[in-house]
């Protein structure tokens, strides 16, 4: 779902704090996607489900998040 997104890139956020709106955003940064857990086992990696992570930094109403 986020590879596809680069530096630059615009990104809707539906905020449902109080009443909900939707903010737009720019990406500022993408990490490249790593395990999000960082248990790795050579003998046991065929089969496993091995789920990945990337960070943005979004810039919203010239705030970093």
């Amino acid at each position: 779902m986020f590879s596809t997104l680069r530096k630059g890139a615009t990104i809707y956020i539906l905020d449902r704090t109080s009443e909900p709106e939707v903010k737009v955003g720019y990406i500022d940064n993408v990490t490249m996607p790593r395990p999000m857990y960082p248990t790795y086992n050579p003998a046991v990696s065929m089969g496993t489900n091995m789920q990945t992570v990337v960070d943005l930094t979004v810039r919203v109403d010239n705030e970093s998040k």
